[in-house]
């Protein structure tokens, strides 16, 4: 898996099932990318959040910094390139409360919020303030691509 085969096409190729499989994997000490990701999210969310826009924008972030450009899909890189010319063209970052209010047009749920940009955010993706972790895989994970054209 970590060469890139998934874990439904070893499941297939033994006839057995993906979640076997993935039970195996664990076992044998393999963190998938999401797992990866989720494990180094820079706050604890409530999972009531997870369906929305912004945390699915952080997330695939995530999951592209992690396992690179070229193994996401055409349609992941479109949604990542909108969600980057974001916060570039509005000088925001993404923060994290279950208190911030759903804003029609930019998210879904409640939870997620963009919002303005300070000096210490530097090229991360999201708000760096107290209550915020920063894992040293977190700090790889959150920063905004260098290698995207994003103008």
């Amino acid at each position: 898996m970590s060469k890139g085969v998934r874990q439904s096409e070893i499941a297939r190729e033994y006839g057995v099932s993906r979640q076997y499989v993935g039970q195996l994997a664990k076992q044998g000490g393999y963190d998938s990318p999401i797992t990866k990701v989720s494990r180094n999210l820079p706050w604890e969310v409530d999972p009531a959040f997870y369906a929305n826009t912004i945390y699915k924008g952080v997330t695939l972030h995530g999951h592209m910094m992690l396992a690179g450009k070229e193994k996401i899909s055409a349609t992941s890189q479109n949604k990542l390139l909108g969600f980057y010319r974001k916060l570039i063209r509005f000088n925001v970052v993404v923060d994290y409360d279950p208190d911030y209010l759903a804003q029609p047009g930019l998210t879904n749920t409640n939870g997620f919020a963009y919002v303005p940009r300070g000096a210490a955010d530097k090229d991360y993706i999201i708000k760096v303030r107290p209550g915020v972790r920063i894992t040293p895989l977190g700090e790889k994970l959150w920063r905004l691509p260098s290698d995207w054209a994003l103008d």
